[in-house]
C-alpha cells in the first residue's frame, strides 16, 4: 500500500510563497540592474575622451581637490551693491574652483518637449576642446550636465543639486526654459553666475544681476521680427501664432508693439496650447481670415507640426519662425519650410570668422554625427566667452570678480556678436540680428548684415 505524500502544513505554504515571492523580487531587481547598467553604458558614450562632463548624474572625472572656501561662512546669499555699481558677494565666492579644478554646470532639456540637446554637445564641444588645450589659467574645466526632461519639478531639483551639492562655479549654457523661468528668483538668491541662455530666455534673465544671457533680449527680437515682417516682407495682415509659455510673452508683446507703433491695426493674435495643439482649426481660421503673413513663436518640434499641418491646407503664407534655422524644422517641413525667414542670433555657424571655424572644427572632431549645429552654438558661444573672461583673470578666479569683469566689457568683439557693452542693470548685448533663409533645405544668409531696430 503506498504511501499517502504529505500535505503542505499552513506555516510550509506561507514559506514557499514568500521564497516564490523573494526570488521574483530577484529576478526584477536583476532585470532592474540590467536596464540601469544600459542606461550607464549609453550616458557612458556621451561622455568626453577626457571624461570631463557629468551628465544626467553620471560622474565624468573627478579631483581629490577639493572647493576651497572663502572666509565668510555658509554659501549662497549673493547680493548686489546698489547704485548700479561692483558686484558684491556673501558667503563661498570661491565655491566651484579648487586648485586644479573649475566645475560648470547646466540643466538642458534634452527630453520631453522640447529637445534642446545640441546646446549641451555645443557646450561639451568646447569644454573639451579648453581641456586639451591645457585648461583656463592651469584648471581644467569640470563639467556636469543635467536633463529637466521638460518636467519643471525635475529641473528645479536639478538646479538646486548642481547649486547645493555638487557646488558649481556658474551655469553655463543654461538651456531649461520651463525650469529657468521659475528659479530666477533662486539663482539670484544664491549668486549664481548664469552665462549664456535659450533662445527661449524670458526678459527677466537680461534683468538679473547675475544673468549674462548674450544675445538679443526677447522684447527687442519680437520688435526686429515684427518690423522686418511689415518693412521688408511687406505683410499687410500679419499673424502672430505663439505658444501659450511665457517666455514667449515678452518676444509675442514686442511684435505686436511693433506692429502698432508703424500703424499696423489689422493683424491677428493666436495663442495655442503648448503640449500636442492641433494647428489645423488654426490654419483654417488665419486663412478665412485673409492672413497674408505668419510669425510663429514655438519650440522646433510645434513649428514642424505647424508647417505640416498647413501643407494639409495647401496654404503656405509668408512666415517668420523663431527656429527656423533648426535642421530638424528645415528637413521635417520640407517643402513648407522653403523660403522661410528666421534670425541668425549671432554669426551664422558657415561663417569664416576664426571662432566659428573653430567651432566647427571642434564639432566634428567630438560630436561628427551633429547635424543641428545653429542650435549647439548656443552652447558653444557663451563657454567659450566664459572661457576668454576667465583668463583675464588670473589665478585669484571668484564670483565677483567674473560678474564685475562681464559687466566692465565695452565695445568687446567676441567674433560671433556685433561689439557690445555690458553694465550692471544692462546685459543686452545686441539689438541686431542677421537674417536668414530656407533654400533647397538650407539655412542660408540672406545679408551679412546686421538688422537693427
Amino acid at each position: 500500500m503506498s504511501k499517502r505524500p504529505n500535505r503542505l502544513t499552513f506555516r510550509d505554504k506561507v514559506f514557499v510563497g514568500a521564497l516564490a515571492f523573494s526570488l521574483l523580487v530577484n529576478v526584477w531587481a536583476i532585470e532592474r540592474l540590467r536596464s540601469e547598467v544600459a542606461k550607464l553604458r549609453q550616458a557612458q558614450e556621451t561622455l568626453s575622451a577626457s571624461n570631463t562632463i557629468v551628465d544626467g548624474g553620471v560622474a565624468g572625472s573627478t579631483s581629490s581637490d577639493s572647493d576651497a572656501p572663502s572666509a565668510g561662512g555658509q554659501a549662497g546669499g549673493g547680493q548686489t551693491s546698489g547704485g548700479g555699481s561692483a558686484v558684491v558677494l556673501s558667503g563661498q565666492d570661491r565655491v566651484g574652483v579648487s586648485k586644479g579644478i573649475i566645475k560648470i554646470g547646466a540643466v538642458i532639456t534634452q527630453s520631453g518637449l522640447a529637445d534642446q540637446s545640441p546646446v549641451m554637445r555645443g557646450l561639451s564641444a568646447w569644454v573639451q576642446h579648453v581641456n586639451a588645450e591645457g585648461g583656463i589659467n592651469g584648471r581644467r574645466i569640470q563639467l556636469i550636465v543635467e536633463d529637466d526632461a521638460t518636467d519643471t519639478s525635475r529641473g528645479s531639483a536639478a538646479l538646486r543639486k548642481l547649486v547645493e551639492n555638487d557646488k558649481v562655479f556658474a551655469l553655463v549654457a543654461e538651456c531649461a526654459p520651463l525650469t529657468d523661468a521659475q528659479n530666477i528668483e533662486y539663482l539670484k538668491k544664491k549668486g549664481v553666475p548664469v552665462i549664456g541662455s535659450c533662445v527661449l530666455a524670458t526678459d527677466q534673465f537680461f534683468k538679473n544681476p547675475f544673468q549674462f544671457p548674450l544675445r538679443v533680449s526677447p522684447e527687442t527680437m519680437g520688435r526686429l521680427m515684427g518690423k522686418y515682417a511689415v518693412k521688408d516682407m511687406g505683410a499687410k495682415k500679419p499673424a502672430l501664432v505663439q505658444l501659450d509659455n511665457e517666455n514667449l510673452t515678452g518676444m509675442g508683446d514686442g511684435t505686436v508693439a511693433q506692429w502698432k507703433e508703424m500703424g499696423v491695426k489689422d493683424y491677428v493674435v493666436e495663442t495655442v496650447p503648448v503640449v500636442n495643439p492641433n494647428f489645423t482649426p488654426t490654419i483654417v481660421r488665419l486663412r478665412g481670415q485673409n492672413v497674408d503673413h505668419i510669425t510663429l513663436l514655438m519650440d522646433n518640434a510645434s513649428t514642424i507640426r505647424f508647417l505640416q499641418a498647413a501643407g494639409q491646407q495647401g496654404w503656405k503664407p509668408k512666415m517668420i519662425g523663431v527656429t527656423g534655422y533648426d535642421e530638424d524644422v528645415i528637413h521635417y517641413g520640407g517643402a513648407q519650410a522653403e523660403d522661410m525667414i528666421f534670425g541668425f542670433f549671432s554669426e551664422p555657424v558657415r561663417s569664416s570668422k576664426p571662432v566659428m571655424i573653430q567651432f566647427r572644427e571642434d564639432m566634428k572632431r567630438f560630436y561628427p554625427q551633429e547635424k543641428r549645429l545653429e542650435l549647439a552654438n548656443n552652447g558653444y558661444h557663451p563657454a567659450w566667452v566664459l572661457t576668454e573672461v576667465m583668463k583675464g583673470l588670473g589665478d585669484d578666479l571668484t564670483r565677483a570678480r567674473l560678474m564685475n569683469a562681464f559687466d566692465a566689457l565695452k565695445n568687446y568683439d567676441d567674433g560671433v556678436l556685433p561689439p557690445y557693452t555690458l553694465r550692471p542693470g544692462h546685459h543686452e548685448t545686441t539689438r541686431a540680428v542677421k537674417w536668414g533663409i530656407v533654400k533647397e533645405g538650407q539655412a542660408v544668409p540672406t545679408t551679412n548684415q546686421w538688422y537693427e531696430l
